[in-house]
């Protein structure tokens, strides 16, 4: 109450300095003379509009002692809770076995050697560890149930690969001949290349298959004639590691001659079928055939320098005028022969040897 008291004082005290008498004021006395009265009256008002002014600054509170909110981040409003239940992860997937390391599979050749080996057997002979099985074609119209039961047997000989090697077969070698009168002149033959599948990489096992050598690849294997291969329809299951394909097979029935060298030669006079297990070019892991150079393209050599090109054109739409941008890719193989240890070895995004320029507009 004592700011209002004081308000309506100072009010009161300019109200009657602005009036004609003073308001209980000792200095506001009259006098006689008039002139003075006047002036005393005129200063009573000056002072008293000035107490009304100040009088009303009281209505407002200073600025300083204004309540200002704590410094800090601003309250969080508080949320009504709801029930609910404890977050249970699911269980964790087992983390899988790590792969095992890569290993080489075991490899054994065949020893040279020869053996007898029926028609018709469900299971394959053993020749110098190598298994091999004979069966007869199936004729046309018949089955596995109804066809005649296979006769015959035929002496099989394995070659050591110092002799499949003189032959040009980096693989098997084998030959057969009739020990007694087969059924047929075609015989089904089933090689197992299970111990040497881990010989080579590049899916060569994959690309086995069986191929017939003329009989002089035996004795004169450096003629170009003896070494012609011809290939058979082969059927390469690579679960089983078996090569399986119809050959012809000779009808006579010479002496049997035992040893690998005497083999080698009586195979030879005797006119026995030659085979061999040999990779192609392609098979179930891929083709490693040689890409024919493409009409499209164009390529150029080096000359003394011994540099290969080759490019490739990117067609690209017609636009008027002619202005049509020249897009291709271009290969030359001295452009990696400087590359050594102490330069940038990078290659391009394209490949090794591979370049692609596509220009650059430049203001005069």
């Amino acid at each position: 109450m004592a700011p209002l008291k004081w308000l309506l004082v100072s009010i009161g005290v300019g109200i009657s300095m602005s009036t004609k008498h003073g308001f209980a004021m000792p200095f506001f006395h009259s006098s006689g003379n008039s002139g003075k009265r006047a002036g005393r009256r005129v200063r009573s008002g000056v002072v008293g509009i000035v107490a009304a002014g100040l009088s009303v600054s009281l209505l407002s509170a200073p600025t300083w002692a204004a309540r200002t909110a704590p410094p800090g981040p601003a309250g969080v409003p508080g949320a009504e809770s709801v029930d609910g239940k404890d977050f249970v992860p699911p269980a964790r997937r087992k983390t899988p076995a790590p792969t095992p390391a890569w290993k080489a599979s075991p490899v054994s050749w065949p020893t040279p050697a020869t053996g007898r080996v029926a028609v018709g057997r469900s299971t394959g002979t053993a020749v110098g560890g190598l298994p091999v099985r004979l069966a007869a074609p199936h004729a046309q119209g018949t089955t596995a149930k109804n066809a005649a039961p296979p006769t015959g047997a035929m002496d099989v000989t394995v070659a050591d690969r110092a002799a499949a090697r003189e032959a040009g077969v980096d693989g098997l070698l084998l030959s057969l001949r009739p020990a007694t009168a087969p059924a047929g002149d075609r015989l089904d033959v089933e090689v197992d290349y299970a111990s040497i599948r881990g010989a080579y990489g590049a899916g060569w096992a994959s690309r086995l298959r069986l191929v017939t050598l003329p009989a002089c690849a035996l004795t004169t294997p450096d003629r170009a004639e003896c070494r012609e291969q011809t290939p058979l329809a082969t059927r390469n299951d690579t679960a089983d590691a078996t090569l399986t394909a119809t050959v012809p097979v000779r009808t006579a029935t010479p002496a049997r001659t035992t040893g690998a060298p005497a083999a080698r030669t009586a195979a030879a006079a005797s006119g026995a079928t030659l085979l061999a297990a040999t990779a192609g070019t392609s098979g179930a892991d891929g083709s490693f055939t040689a890409t024919s150079l493409a009409p499209s393209g164009s390529w150029s050599a080096g000359g003394n320098s011994g540099g290969f090109g080759w490019t490739v054109p990117i067609g690209v739409p017609a636009v008027p005028g002619g202005l049509a941008p020249k897009v291709e890719l271009s290969y030359n193989s001295s452009a990696i022969d400087g590359r050594t240890a102490s330069t940038n070895n990078q290659s391009s995004w394209i490949g090794e040897g591979w370049e692609y320029a596509p220009g650059f507009v430049e203001r005069a």
